[in-house]
């Protein structure tokens, strides 16, 4: 099964949900997730969290369901996270993985680790993933006599049909390594001729 990697950056907002449970030893707590997803995964995430903030500082631990709605490189559908993270006296261990058949649409069967990085206040993703149904389609419709390097991009992004092209635009397209100008143009054409078109927004 082949891997893909998607990149990008997040918004988060947690509210606390209810009053928290003070008993001795760890305060618990319930909150709500709302995320915005930016790049290759664009869409948002919406979930619940618990957490357990103990009297030791730098220790806690909380788990969390997340379902994101979006396109991931421009394939649109849906798919659930599960969150799984502890500090051991400030020490951080985190684990967020797609839970196993939670896909949908063009992301059914989507497998797959998302790793993040804060860096200046910043959100940052990495989102290593699988999808079985990039194997199982035909060649697509794409124009043949693309360079080399722009059907390796093409793949690695998940994208072998115009209407999928059609979903993401020019600028997006020209951020993939091994798309030049030539392809640019080839790709424009092939939407045209179908009657579509590069998004404008």
């Amino acid at each position: 099964m082949n891997h893909y990697k998607a990149t990008g950056s997040f918004d988060v907002v947690i509210k606390p949900q209810g009053e928290p449970d003070t008993t001795a030893g760890a305060k618990l707590g319930r909150m709500s997730i709302d995320k915005q997803f930016h790049g290759d995964l664009s869409g948002v995430g919406k979930g619940e969290m618990l957490s357990a903030l103990t009297d030791t500082e730098g220790s806690a631990g909380y788990v969390a369901i997340e379902r994101v709605v979006g396109t991931l490189h421009g394939r649109r559908g849906s798919f659930v996270f599960q969150h799984t993270g502890t500090m051991n006296r400030g020490a951080q261990q985190l684990s967020i993985s797609v839970v196993p058949d939670s896909g949908s649409g063009e992301l059914t069967g989507l497998s797959g680790i998302f790793l993040l990085t804060i860096e200046d206040g910043n959100h940052l993703y990495t989102f290593e993933y699988s999808l079985p149904g990039i194997q199982r389609e035909a060649a697509g419709d794409l124009p043949t006599g693309l360079a080399a390097p722009a059907q390796r991009a093409l793949a690695g992004a998940g994208i072998q049909r115009l209407d999928q092209l059609a979903r993401i635009s020019e600028a997006e397209l020209k951020k993939l390594h091994g798309i030049g100008p030539k392809a640019v143009e080839q790709l424009r054409q092939a939407l045209h001729a179908r009657g579509l078109s590069f998004p404008t927004h």
